[in-house]
């Protein structure tokens, strides 16, 4: 019978939670907060937003593979040392680009590539080094931090210097050397013995499908979409891919698997990237519209946090018996939905059609940092409600679920990186398109430019300002590039208010259905 001499001294108790903490609280905030100092990235290189995002969503896409690698690794190497090699690549990938400032894009994405890769392996292989017993404030931190991420990360890049991109990959490699440091003393439990893991026979597949996913979404734009003869060729090898990663998968796959999987596994990538996508669309919206400081622009992301940070405790605080029903996601949706429509009708109800309004106060009427809040947490509410009830929501097989588990996990992810490339994708093709319909595209809109040009030239001339015609013109264009912008932004709350409602009804449609089904064919159903 044990007895309190046996317990391992205090100093070894503490040492055993806030070394594997601090390893992940590294990850934590570098993966939730590296979304604020692009825009100032992107502006010293010289590059489009689209490039400098596809460092993000090479990172996140990397994330996702090094996931679906640890059930292999950890049958082969132990947690701990899997852990330091992690943090070990972090801190190597985030000072490859915040030291070598002057890299080569191809050198950059290198440097996230091996941070996501160590990433991954911290995220799984730093929970296992966890005591089975954690306190309760594990939970709390897991909740809370990635909330502060962009606000942490924005301010080390302010503190080192006015908007110097660098400090944020710096800053992320202190973190990751300073969980090094935690977690290389440690004296962890035994691993668990080696076991017959399941085959990643599909993984050379699946990295060339994602690559070409990640290309075309960062880059097919750029490239004319069809008219590049290297693009279709990248589409038709990453169709290729993906095909032989379902049929290299399939016989290791359950039916069981599959029906519990696939939809638990699109909402939660659709979670993700709702997540990552507003993430990111509130730095580039407060760098467009407003021109904030990359601290003021962190702060606009904080409403998503909070929300999904609140909707982690509200679930952990709701009795066991009724937590998370599975209408849980129907209810995520729904908010998502509402935040989108908040948004969509905030855009919308600013005056950045009244350029008269530039001539008296030298600027286009613009949000205010807090005016699109509720709707922002509206919608961290809701992606982080349908994450929770879907990760926990279990058929009952613990060997299924934990199977399962892994790839939920991974989904989040490529959901995130796709998110990043559509956002991308939508900068890029949206402005195209809106700025056509601005400036002249229809005889409506043409006449009401030239009726707009008119009043500007006649408001100048008659302050006696010199030359108003081209001063009308210069302001005119500034104006419908504005207007363009704008709409850009409503076409994205609306195309993610009716997804978000069109999967709600699809979820709601299952539910009844499952209803009529005979119980032998619900999901969870157990044969005596």
């Amino acid at each position: 019978m044990a007895t309190a001499s046996d317990r391992p001294p205090f100093f070894a108790r503490v040492g055993a939670v806030a070394g594997p903490l601090a390893a992940l609280v590294s990850v934590w905030l570098t993966t939730a907060g590296h979304t604020t100092n692009f825009r100032e990235m992107n502006a010293s290189h010289g590059w489009i937003s689209s490039v400098g995002y596809g460092l993000h969503s090479a990172y996140l896409f990397t994330i996702a593979f090094s996931i679906l690698l640890s059930p292999v690794l950890k049958y082969r190497v132990s947690s701990h040392t899997l852990t330091k090699l992690g943090l070990g690549m972090l801190c190597s990938g985030a000072f490859l680009n915040g030291l070598d400032t002057h890299a080569s894009y191809s050198v950059a994405v290198f440097g996230r590539i091996l941070a996501g890769f160590g990433a991954g392996q911290v995220m799984c292989a730093g929970l296992r080094l966890l005591p089975e017993a954690r306190p309760g404030a594990v939970k709390v931190f897991e909740v809370l931090l990635p909330g502060f991420g962009p606000l942490i990360v924005a301010g080390a890049s302010m503190w080192y210097g006015w908007s110097n991109w660098e400090g944020g990959f710096l800053f992320e490699g202190l973190l990751a050397l300073f969980g090094l440091g935690c977690v290389i003393p440690l004296n962890p439990k035994p691993d668990p013995p080696p076991s017959p893991a399941s085959s990643l026979g599909y993984l050379p597949a699946f990295v060339l499908g994602i690559a070409s996913i990640w290309y075309l979404l960062q880059w097919g734009q750029l490239m004319g979409w069809a008219d590049d003869r290297f693009v279709l060729l990248v589409a038709f090898a990453g169709l290729a891919g993906l095909i032989a990663t379902l049929w290299l998968s399939w016989p290791s796959l359950t039916f069981a698997i599959v029906r519990e999987a696939v939809p638990r596994g699109l909402l939660i990538g659709y979670a993700g990237m709702v997540q990552f996508f507003q993430v990111s669309e509130t730095g580039v919206f407060g760098g467009l519209f407003i021109n904030v400081s990359e601290l003021e622009r962190a702060w606009q992301v904080w409403p998503l946090s909070f929300g999904a940070a609140v909707s982690l405790l509200v679930g952990r605080m709701i009795p066991s018996p009724v937590r998370l029903e599975k209408n849980a996601s129907v209810f995520g949706l729904v908010l998502i939905t509402l935040g989108m429509a908040f948004l969509y009708t905030k855009m919308l109800g600013w005056p950045y059609w009244s350029v008269l309004n530039v001539v008296e106060f030298n600027w286009f009427s613009a949000p205010q940092t807090w005016e699109m809040a509720p709707g922002r947490f509206l919608l961290g509410f809701g992606f982080g409600l349908i994450i929770q009830s879907e990760m926990r929501r279990s058929d009952g097989d613990p060997a299924c679920e934990a199977r399962i588990g892994i790839g939920l996990q991974a989904s989040q992810f490529i959901g995130a990186g796709i998110g990043i490339g559509l956002l991308s994708t939508a900068l890029l093709a949206g402005h195209q398109w809106q700025y056509s319909y601005t400036s002249d595209r229809g005889d409506i809109q043409a006449v009401e430019v030239a009726n707009r040009t008119a009043e500007l030239q006649s408001t100048f001339a008659a302050s006696g300002s010199p030359e108003a015609a081209r001063r009308a013109e210069t302001l005119m264009f500034r104006s419908v590039n504005y207007q363009a912008d704008a709409l850009v932004f409503a076409d994205i709350y609306a195309g993610f208010g009716i997804t978000s409602a069109a999967l709600a009804a699809l979820l709601i449609a299952r539910m009844f259905w499952l209803r009529l089904l005979p119980a032998r064919f619900r999901p969870g159903y157990v044969h005596s």
